[in-house]
């Protein structure tokens, strides 16, 4: 006579140990997880801003050896302001129309899809006015530092600016210079010319600049936010765009978070105090610790 053999479910106990180690799994993952998730953001990232040096090289050969403005032309005819990011265009995507980023349908087909938006942590992509021109890369407007560190025309009308959006019927607005290749390129393994930011264009204000002796970009104390946002007394990179949530300013400044593009093509993590030493005196070790 044959027995029947009763199979015996788990108990309780045995579920809710299983699903502890589960969570404790979860747990040691997880972190390791977003980690490397990070690392590949930040590594596409960097090969983004290599493709944007290399249409850089591209438009310079087909503008007498010039790279463009940050920003540029405020007042033409068409009233349009262009940004450096609108020049690359034709060199980045198979748009032929330079400054073609103009409408929302621009943006639109370009914004998914370009290396100019091409840092997978930038999260301001919404379709708003002012996000048209925020690509999430900043370009420097410093070609000439540390050459003309004392030049009272860099104060006066900021002529040595790579910037244009003056207004010559009122008189306003500021009348740069744009710079030849070859003088982006001196220095040009220490030199910045696109970073992670939080605008079209990387501001230094006037008391972080080395002509006003400035050696450090931390205002007041470390808690004091003086970068990443609009405010014209603030340096407008984004020091904290591959960092998990939470780095404090002071972790900003002293470790390498955000990526940067060299004139000479190269592209590397670098920190807040990189990033002021290769905008604003480049070659040298003069920011504080």
């Amino acid at each position: 006579m044959s027995r029947r053999r009763h199979r015996r479910g788990f108990t309780l106990v045995e579920l809710l140990v299983v699903i502890g180690i589960i969570a404790v799994l979860v747990g040691i993952l997880l972190p390791a997880l977003n980690s490397a998730r990070r690392q590949s953001r930040t590594l596409k990232c960097l090969s983004n801003l290599r493709s944007i040096g290399q249409a850089l090289v591209i438009y310079a050969a087909n503008n007498e050896r010039m790279w463009p403005y940050a920003r540029h032309d405020q007042y033409s005819t068409n009233g349009i302001q262009t940004r450096w990011a609108d020049r690359l265009v034709p060199y980045v995507s198979s748009s032929t129309r330079d400054a073609s980023l103009q409408t929302t349908a621009d943006y639109d087909m370009l914004k998914n899809e370009s290396v100019l938006w091409g840092c997978p942590e930038w999260s301001e992509k919404e379709k708003t006015e002012v996000s048209y021109a925020r690509t999430g890369y900043g370009m420097s407007i410093w070609p000439w530092t540390r050459d003309k560190p004392t030049d009272p025309l860099i104060q006066a009308n900021l002529k040595w600016w790579n910037i244009n959006t003056y207004n010559p019927s009122a008189g306003t607005g500021t009348n740069g210079t744009t710079a030849r290749q070859d003088v982006w390129a001196r220095k040009g393994s220490d030199r910045i010319v696109i970073a992670d930011g939080t605008q079209d264009y990387i501001q230094v204000p006037t008391a972080w600049r080395p002509d006003a002796g400035a050696t450090n970009v931390i205002a007041g104390n470390t808690t004091t936010p003086t970068w990443g946002t609009t405010a014209s007394a603030d340096f407008w990179v984004d020091g904290a765009r591959h960092a998990k949530l939470g780095v404090s300013k002071l972790d900003q400044y002293r470790n390498k978070y955000m990526n940067a593009l060299f004139c000479d093509g190269h592209a590397e993590t670098i920190s807040v105090r990189q990033a002021w030493q290769a905008i604003m005196d480049p070659g040298r070790d003069t920011a504080k610790p």
